[in-house]
């Protein structure tokens, strides 16, 4: 277990969160050990788990279970086709989601609905240029960044996230208010939801 001179050796992002960058790592064994440090850990509760610009799928299912005292995962990845499956029993404390290398047709082969507590997604200056219409499906989702992606426009089933609260859309075709869903214009007009444009 780790002791509180250990924990605080260990890097946080600027959310207080522990840093796990597997970016560098090979293989099964170094993912380990890069891990080992953070295991049994009651004070393991957030992480931003940093898979780098690459598909990485070799994860081992047994690291994560090394942090039984998960609440939230922030995961931070590049050309991101589908979620690793050692991440599958975990996939409910994935709450912020980073794909800023992904390409269009990665995305399109992402199943949102792997999802379901995800509350902030950044898909930042991606090529992507359409958003499924099972996006609805991200009910608590609050926090939308498309700035700099090639989005012309918006489905009408964004409108049904509820909890929304911030969508930055600067730096794409979505760039008046004219452009938005009807439901996204009112909530906006209403000023319940954040657009940066």
């Amino acid at each position: 277990m780790l002791n509180e001179d250990i924990a605080k050796t260990l890097p946080k992002n600027k959310e207080g969160e522990f840093v796990i960058d597997l970016t560098s790592c090979r293989n099964g064994d170094e993912i380990l050990e890069k891990l080992s440090p953070y295991k049994m850990s009651p004070e393991v509760k957030k992480i931003e788990l940093i898979l780098g610009e690459t598909d990485r799928t070799s994860i081992p299912a047994i690291a994560l279970g090394h942090l039984p005292f998960l609440e939230s995962i922030q995961l931070n990845c590049g050309n991101f086709k589908n979620l690793p499956e050692a991440l599958l029993p975990f996939k409910n404390l994935i709450k912020d989601l980073k794909l800023r290398s992904i390409t269009s047709d990665s995305w399109s082969k992402i199943n949102t609905e792997n999802f379901p507590n995800l509350q902030s997604l950044d898909l930042s200056g991606t090529k992507v240029s359409t958003l499924p219409t099972s996006i609805s499906k991200l009910t608590n989702l609050q926090s939308l960044n498309l700035s700099r992606t090639n989005i012309s426009e918006l489905p009408e089933s964004i409108g049904n996230l509820t909890n929304l609260q911030s969508l930055d859309l600067s730096g794409t075709e979505c760039n008046d208010i004219s452009k938005l869903p009807p439901v996204l214009r009112d909530r906006h007009m209403r000023g319940e939801i954040r657009i940066s444009w």
